[in-house]
């Protein structure tokens, strides 16, 4: 058990710290709607960018008139993680303005990361970033698992002794909403990633930010 009396500032990473929207719907629209040419919207694609990357899937292929058994899923989840592996640390930049908001949070803040991304892939990003020290921990599913949000929260707040009133989620989309809401958190939801802040205020956002800079304040609000 490590115990900080900082408050505690989780970050999802996808849509949130890594503008991953663009890289991952390219990859999709080629695979899904080029190469198979099924009928799907570049906002379906684009909610890709959150929930555990299967379980995207399925649910893209099953709004399609030709939904996907699960082999060919797995073909196509194979073929994204491929190419996307080889061309995430190169081709998915942080957003504007994120490194110089958490250089100040960090002063002030204990920052960790919770999210359905593969860790080594996080860990590159970090590295490649030159922000990987800032983070007391990285939570991320067991390789391999289905694990949600929710559960992977309820992990570090164990791990690293957080009082729920101590703390805060910073989230772009409902999975996080929904994860946040289920442990006792609250939500601060930011405008520039994948979901639509109003969506995000009724699944229980305490505030939508619309840019890092506004990070520090805001949480610090929250404790006061």
């Amino acid at each position: 058990m490590t115990t900080n009396p900082k408050f505690d500032a989780i970050f999802d990473f996808d849509g949130v710290l890594a503008d991953s929207a663009p890289l991952i719907v390219e990859i999709l629209e080629r695979l899904l709607c080029q190469d198979l040419g099924l009928q799907i919207s570049m906002e379906q694609l684009r909610a890709t960018v959150g929930p555990p990357f299967r379980q995207a899937v399925e649910e893209l292929c099953s709004l399609t008139k030709t939904p996907l058994n699960a082999p060919h899923v797995d073909e196509i989840v194979q073929a994204f993680r491929a190419e996307y592996a080889m061309r995430v640390v190169s081709e998915t930049p942080m957003f504007a303005g994120t490194s110089d908001a958490l250089s100040v949070m960090h002063e002030d803040f204990r920052l960790t990361i919770c999210s359905s991304k593969p860790r080594p892939l996080i860990d590159a990003m970090l590295v490649s970033w030159g922000i990987g020290d800032l983070f007391a921990a990285v939570e991320t599913p067991p390789l391999g698992s289905t694990e949600t949000k929710t559960e992977g929260l309820a992990r570090l707040l164990s791990d690293l002794d957080m009082r729920t009133e101590n703390c805060a989620l910073i989230g772009d989309t409902i999975y996080d909403a929904a994860a946040a809401n289920a442990n006792g958190v609250r939500l601060v939801a930011v405008s520039w990633g994948v979901g639509d802040p109003d969506d995000l205020l009724a699944a229980g956002a305490v505030k939508v930010v619309d840019h890092p800079s506004e990070l520090a304040a805001t949480i610090a609000g929250l404790n006061t």
